[in-house]
């Protein structure tokens, strides 16, 4: 059984906490190959934010986000702003494959595209195959309603490639996210800005220990 059916049979079964399943990653992380765990990155997104890929079914990787103290994750959340407010460290993007998210601590939205809402933010430029070297394409796009989720810890929350999203969360906070099945759509990314910064964010780890220590240091801030 790989990683991700495991996790959500735990989940499902309803008799586990978040931290639980936090240890129970720490577990897959310590018979996981090192060439899939050294993906991980510190300050992924945004400052603070670190992603660490725990364990990985072919191409698929399964990793869990920790929102550290001082992220800024919380600028994407467009609840009670107006429209020239709204300027999210990371814009509304579309994913190479679907994707699970599961919700473990902290307050965690998901903030998506929704014509029938009222929330409405500014015209956005996109971004055609969006990676942390080159921007790709762009081109202006048209304003686009949002709808903003909120997640509840150990639900997990499913999303189709071409659908866009962004989290948005609020003080320490931590979820996984599964990749699902891949399509060759080249994904889009949503940006108020012509250009992004990303000077500081993708740090890779040093080692395996780094990524351990810098996982149990989290771990104990959330007992």
């Amino acid at each position: 059984m790989d990683a991700k059916k495991y996790i959500e049979l735990v989940a499902e079964q309803g008799n586990f906490t978040p931290f639980n399943i936090m240890k129970m990653i720490r577990d897959i992380m310590q018979i996981e190959d090192e060439r899939t765990l050294l993906k991980s990155k510190m300050n992924c997104h945004s400052p603070h934010l670190s992603s660490i890929v725990f364990s990985s079914e072919g191409q698929r990787l399964y990793r869990i986000f920790l929102a550290w103290h001082g992220h800024l994750m919380e600028s994407n959340d467009p609840s009670g702003l107006k429209d020239k407010q709204y300027n999210p460290i990371i814009g509304l993007h579309e994913h190479r494959y679907d994707i699970t998210i599961l919700p473990l601590f902290g307050e965690i939205k998901n903030v998506v595209e929704d014509n029938d809402d009222v929330q409405v933010m500014p015209d956005y430029f996109s971004f055609n195959k969006f990676n942390t070297t080159k921007m790709g394409d762009i081109k202006r796009v048209d304003q686009r309603a949002l709808k903003v989720n909120k997640l509840n810890a150990m639900e997990p929350v499913f999303m189709h490639h071409h659908e866009v999203h962004t989290v948005a969360a609020k003080g320490l906070a931590a979820w996984v996210v599964f990749e699902g099945q891949s399509y060759e759509k080249v994904p889009e990314m949503l940006s108020k800005e012509d250009t992004i910064n990303v000077d500081g964010l993708y740090t890779p780890f040093r080692s395996v220990g780094d990524i351990m220590n810098h996982f149990d240091s989290f771990l104990r801030m959330v007992r």
